[in-house]
């Protein structure tokens, strides 16, 4: 996806004497896209304030430092200056069954595997998401997303079925957080619990003419352990 929001600077040098002659600024749309119009020929140079919290990856005269010289021939149409970048944080952590509802991960709590965490990007800050992400969990519950920029970011958990929320990271108990990711930054607390709703069980009883069946004045049997495994 493109970055919006991006500041993108255009000197020229008309004569080829090494004087800029003139500048011009503008900044990338929703999809990363930018446009001059109306040039003339000269010596150009491009240069794009780097999206907080990233390294670039490629740009078009190949130098990696968010600037490309192109000579614009007269009337001719460039539209091959491009500048790509690769995000230095993270976003993460688990989904986690919360056996006792206490809102705390537990020893012995296990993680819930399978579980779809969608992410929500708003590169910019103005309210509009720019790229939605989508992972699932481990076999511990464990989710990652790398290679992010700054920027302000919602996660949202696909609940497991028959489950009540005990934790999310923002407190809302909504199944999603939101997180202002700063540049560089490594988020691994965003954790969610939760809680079965359902039960299993019945009676352990002495089957006294061992026909499969409890019948009348069979009684059960106490101080039997049962352990139950789940999958």
């Amino acid at each position: 996806n493109g970055f919006p929001g991006v500041g993108v600077e255009l000197e020229v040098d008309f004569g080829g004497d090494g004087i800029i002659d003139y500048t011009d600024t503008a900044t990338t749309g929703l999809d990363g896209a930018y446009l001059f119009e109306n040039l003339l020929g000269g010596a150009y140079t491009l240069t794009v304030t780097p999206p907080a919290g990233t390294d670039p990856t490629f740009d078009a005269d190949g130098g990696l430092d968010n600037t490309s010289d192109y000579a614009l021939g007269a009337g001719e149409d460039e539209l091959g200056q491009d500048f790509g970048y690769i995000g230095t944080g993270s976003l993460g952590d688990r989904v986690w069954y919360d056996i006792d509802g206490n809102a705390a991960q537990d020893a012995g709590e296990p993680g819930i595997p399978g579980v779809t965490v969608d992410l929500e990007i708003d590169f910019d800050g103005d309210g509009v998401v720019d790229q939605t992400l989508s992972t699932t969990t481990g076999l511990d519950g464990a989710y990652l997303f790398e290679n992010l920029p700054a920027g302000d970011y919602t996660v949202t958990v696909t609940a497991p079925a028959g489950t009540d929320p005990t934790y999310d990271a923002d407190g809302g108990l909504d199944s999603t957080s939101d997180y202002a990711l700063g540049a560089g930054e490594d988020e691994l607390g965003q954790d969610f619990g939760y809680i079965g709703t359902g039960s299993i069980g019945d009676t352990v009883w002495y089957d006294v003419d061992g026909n499969g069946a409890q019948d009348a004045g069979e009684p059960g049997i106490p101080g039997v352990t049962v352990q139950l495994d789940m999958d």
